[in-house]
């Protein structure tokens, strides 16, 4: 049946009520967090600020929440070095396909491109990996593997285009060498923070953060920053280092600020281009990361002077804590905005995901062609289920 616009009318109009109510409760809340904020605020408070954000992390291990290194309003406009002649920036970004069990073969794709863009030339490669039914492991869900190995493909496929740029071993045709005087900076769509996961601190965290640091650490020796790009984030870092920090905070206390976003605190203090201080994320999850791969951020205004905007640029501890590193990520994020026009969004990242994207189309081309294979090997083909053929006929009949 089609939809019942008469009951979503009604439903959109009491929700939308409802919404109008919560933003007006959401002022005074966000008034509060700002004064909070203030009395923060200063080279000389940060510190206090940190020891009580600690002293309660040690109470409640499930706390999540940053931990300010730098005063709270300290701001940084863009760093007009190095000169965008010297500027190399690696993006990758990753695609899938997802098992489905309805389809006529179970499989599983990943898709991971990087790009190399220099002033005046540009590489890249793109690389797929297939996954069939034996080998997705029994301890994780398929869709779990397919997202994770996702993750790791992009780490590894821009880990080895630094080892490219830095050497030009083995790299594929088409790649470039850095120039005298060139630096890189390694950037990957979204957070570095390992999500997908369910059980943070067990074995297959574990393992798979100690896989994906590894690769960060391997950037680390070549001489280039990593930073993720969260674009319009949602994160109550700060708010929450605020509010754990109030005198009367206890272990189970009630959070006094829902829905208040550290983007509300820092959107009227940061000009386009600038950025915040840096701040370390406390995770119960974060114990897992070796010391200098816990992962820091800061945020920054991507906007122009008529569109506002935040990203949260997440680094691992070791580019956080060399601040010309700090500066390189911060000088490559605002180039690329800068070239993507309106859209705001990092132009290398965006050029990686036009590479990486696997269409509707590819999918069934890459189905047909695993179907043919199978029939040519006498391997049995269950074709679609009942479900799905059903689900097709509709679609055709439509």
């Amino acid at each position: 049946m089609p939809v019942q616009y008469p009951q979503v009318m009604a439903q959109i109009r009491k929700k939308l009520e409802q919404a109008r109510r919560s933003q007006q409760a959401l002022a005074e809340r966000l008034k509060e967090a700002r004064e909070a904020f203030a009395a923060w605020a200063g080279a000389e408070k940060y510190e206090t600020l940190a020891r009580r954000v600690e002293k309660a992390v040690s109470q409640d291990q499930t706390l999540r929440c940053a931990l300010p290194l730098e005063p709270l309003d300290r701001v940084t406009p863009p760093p007009r070095e190095p000169a965008q002649e010297a500027l190399v920036v690696l993006a990758s970004d990753g695609s899938h396909i997802m098992p489905d069990a309805h389809r006529p073969v179970y499989f599983g794709l990943v898709n991971a491109a990087v790009l190399a863009l220099a002033y005046d030339r540009a590489a890249k490669r793109v690389e797929s990996r297939l996954f069939l039914e034996d080998d997705f492991p029994p301890e994780t869900s398929p869709e779990a593997h397919v997202r994770l190995a996702r993750i790791e493909a992009e780490y590894e496929i821009v880990t080895r285009a630094a080892t490219w740029l830095r050497t030009g071993r083995d790299a594929p045709e088409g790649w470039f060498t850095l120039r005298e005087g060139e630096q890189a900076v390694a950037l990957v769509d979204g957070p570095l923070e390992l999500w997908g996961i369910p059980e943070r601190g067990g074995v297959a965290y574990k393992t798979q953060v100690q896989r994906m640091t590894r690769l960060w650490g391997r950037l680390r020796g070549a001489g280039v920053p990593l930073a993720g790009y969260v674009d319009r984030p949602r994160a109550d870092l700060v708010v929450r280092a605020l509010a754990v920090a109030r005198p009367d905070w206890e272990k189970g206390a009630a959070y006094p600020w829902p829905g208040v976003l550290d983007r509300h605190l820092y959107g009227p203090l940061l000009q386009p281009g600038w950025r915040s201080p840096v701040f370390a994320i406390w995770t119960e999850g974060m114990k897992s990361y070796p010391e200098e791969q816990r992962v820091h951020f800061f945020y920054m205004h991507v906007g122009g002077e008529e569109q506002s905007g935040l990203a949260r640029v997440e680094i691992p501890a070791w580019v956080a804590q060399h601040p010309t590193w700090v500066d390189l990520v911060h000088r490559a994020l605002w180039v690329h905005l800068q070239q993507s026009g309106r859209g705001r969004y990092p132009y290398a990242l965006h050029r990686a995901h036009q590479e990486a994207v696997v269409t509707y189309k590819e999918r069934e081309e890459l189905e047909t062609l695993l179907v043919r294979e199978a029939v040519r090997l006498g391997l049995p083909v269950p074709g679609f289920s009942a479900k799905q053929r059903l689900k097709e006929q509709d679609r055709r009949t439509r």
